[in-house]
């Protein structure tokens, strides 16, 4: 009983009804010290035509990094949205407040299909409340659009309401998924009225899919090639924490040994030298190998695991020493539990510890996992309890990321019949 009255105090009741004023009006104080911190902008043409916009709708942003939040709330303040949130975020107390503030936010299970969630979208449709959704359903890690399940052209076709897109070049340089802070370049915010209640009702739910990725579809690294925008810090250099994500060395195919070293990217098995130039450029430095660009980079560390995983075939796994903490419902925090090894193979996560084994199904709705990459951190879920596991051995959070959408990728459907329940 206690620890269902615990779950209730974590995921209040949901309010359908429009967020409280003052709390959009934080947002709005944060967004315009973002204007002159981080240079955001905004096409203000469109904002005042989705003010114009009678009853509720449907927003959908991409979601590179935290940052869209306040960038999002902030293009579409008058509307003043139920927004969906990553369950996950529920569990540590400072977003919770934040969260739990706005009153009518809708938590949703982050790769899985959360049938729950799709009921409360609708019941705040229905109550002429605007929903915000991000459709990729996770923060980008090398700074590219991460798509979205087919199923969202059907929920739209289903609520029958305009849709607004909104993408924000920009976001994900100046809040990286390496780092541990913000750099200073800027942030474009482009809002878009992209469907009218008749486009929703004629269009099939393959063409409105279309019509969201056209629209919602992102680099970063193209975007600030093309810009020559450069974003700088005081704290971090250009290179800083690259090889939490850049783990294999082009030239000698080592993982795990490149290190960071001011903006140079250094391998410490072969000595190969990269510099990272101030819009994203890559150069090898002495007659070493390179990629062209970190997103680049990363694209050619999947493309290999790809063609590894088909290679093996179904016996591919990945493991590592961990040291396991779960979620203590009384004290609402992670409690540290014991050591031991996390694997993934094609049926799933399994972790064996010193005194206890789990298994954990494999997220595949989208194929990607709860990961903390500057603090090497991976969360798994059985149910609602959180089990977080900080990575200690050889293997790390962007390559488990990493395989697990190139096994959705080599084996889609033997995904789809080898998930177990969670034990």
């Amino acid at each position: 009983m206690r620890k269902k009255a615990t779950r209730e105090k974590i995921f209040p009741k949901i309010r359908y009804k429009r967020a409280p004023i003052w709390t959009y009006f934080l947002l709005w104080c944060v967004g315009i010290y973002c204007k002159i911190r981080f240079g955001l902008r905004y096409n203000r043409d469109q904002i005042k035509a989705v003010k114009k916009i009678k009853g509720p709708i449907v927003i959908l942003s991409t979601h590179p990094s935290p940052m869209d939040t306040v960038t999002t709330a902030n293009a579409i303040l008058s509307k003043r949205p139920s927004m969906l949130s990553s369950r996950m975020l529920y569990y540590y107390r400072v977003y919770r407040l934040m969260i739990k503030a706005l009153k009518n936010t809708i938590p949703k299970k982050q790769y899985l299909t959360d049938i729950e969630c799709i009921r409360h979208i609708k019941k705040m449709i229905d109550a002429k409340v605007s929903v915000l959704i991000f459709p990729e359903g996770r923060e980008s890690i090398d700074g590219n659009f991460q798509g979205f399940t087919d199923a969202l052209g059907k929920l739209i076709k289903w609520l029958r309401v305009p849709v607004v897109s909104i993408h924000s070049p920009g976001c994900f340089l100046t809040r990286p998924r390496w780092l541990p802070g913000f750099r200073i370049g800027r942030i474009e915010t482009e809002v878009k009225i992209l469907l009218n209640a008749d486009e929703v009702d004629t269009l099939t739910a393959e063409e409105i899919n279309s019509r969201v990725r056209a629209a919602i579809d992102y680099n970063d690294f193209d975007w600030q090639a093309r810009n020559k925008v450069e974003f700088k810090s005081k704290e971090f250099k250009r290179a800083e924490s690259l090889f939490r994500i850049l783990y294999k060395c082009p030239a000698c195919g080592a993982e795990y040994k490149n290190i960071s070293d001011g903006d140079e990217l250094r391998c410490t098995e072969c000595g190969n030298r990269v510099v990272v130039g101030p819009y994203g450029e890559m150069t090898a430095l002495d007659g070493g190998v390179s990629l062209p660009r970190i997103d680049k980079w990363y694209r050619y560390q999947q493309d290999m695991l790809l063609e590894e995983i088909k290679r093996k075939g179904q016996d591919y796994s990945i493991s590592t020493e961990v040291k396991r903490a779960e979620y203590d419902w009384d004290k609402l925090k992670f409690v540290y539990k014991e050591s031991g090894v996390l694997t993934l193979t094609l049926v799933g996560f399994e972790f064996v510890g010193d005194t206890r084994k789990i298994q954990f199904v494999r997220p595949n709705n989208p194929p990607a996992i709860h990961s903390d990459l500057y603090f090497e951190k991976i969360i798994l879920f059985l149910e609602d309890d959180p089990h977080e596991f900080t990575c200690t051995g050889y293997e790390r959070p962007a390559k488990f990321n990493q395989v697990v959408q190139a096994m959705s990728s080599a084996f889609p459907t033997e995904l789809r019949k080898k998930q177990p329940q969670s034990t």
